[in-house]
């Protein structure tokens, strides 16, 4: 039972390291079953109390090869699981999505039985991604996301009442009235 982690986190990688290399129509389903495969090895990690060092020990002895990856030592299964897996310079960058999508599926009760078709069907990554809970109160954006398309005047103020849903989309619940273009 203990070299089934560290073969599971091997066998993930690879998986990862071929959807990251092909840029294909079907990339999308290859990154889902690439993701059951991590919440597999999360689910297996966390089912024995070594799993979780043996992912840590794995991370570790991965960043004297040269693949510079480190885990902070409060972070959880899915980050551990995600750092090692999707290792490579061109998924970094997401590597952090895919662990707080992992993390809300599993909070969601989502499991690697039932979270493909869970990603298929309901919006992929970022579906869960944006579900993820806010740890801030507030949140500084720069750019929201509406609900539905509104029209607004080219020029002048305009006032927007928004309501933030779950899933990081506003909902308009009071906007500007249609404004017609009055052409001379």
């Amino acid at each position: 039972m203990a070299g089934d982690v560290v073969a599971m986190a091997r066998a993930c990688r690879e998986a990862a390291e071929a959807v990251i290399r092909r840029h294909q129509k079907l990339a999308s389903l290859d990154l889902y079953r690439v993701l059951t495969q991590s919440l597999e090895l999360c689910e297996a990690a966390l089912a024995t109390n070594s799993g979780q060092d043996e992912l840590r020990q794995l991370v570790a002895a991965d960043a004297e090869t040269g693949r510079r990856r480190y885990v902070e030592r409060g972070s959880d299964v899915y980050t551990t699981a995600c750092r090692f897996v999707f290792s490579g310079d061109e998924c970094h960058a997401n590597m952090c999505r895919y662990a707080h999508a992992l993390r809300e599926a599993s909070r969601l009760g989502l499991t690697s039985a039932t979270l493909f078709e869970h990603l298929k069907s309901e919006g992929g990554v970022n579906a869960l991604y944006l579900r993820r809970p806010l740890s801030a109160l507030t949140k500084t954006l720069k750019i929201v996301q509406l609900d539905r398309s509104i029209t607004v005047p080219k020029s002048g103020r305009f006032t927007l009442t928004l309501e933030r849903a779950p899933n990081n989309v506003f909902a308009v619940i009071e906007g500007p009235q249609e404004m017609r273009d009055a052409r001379p």
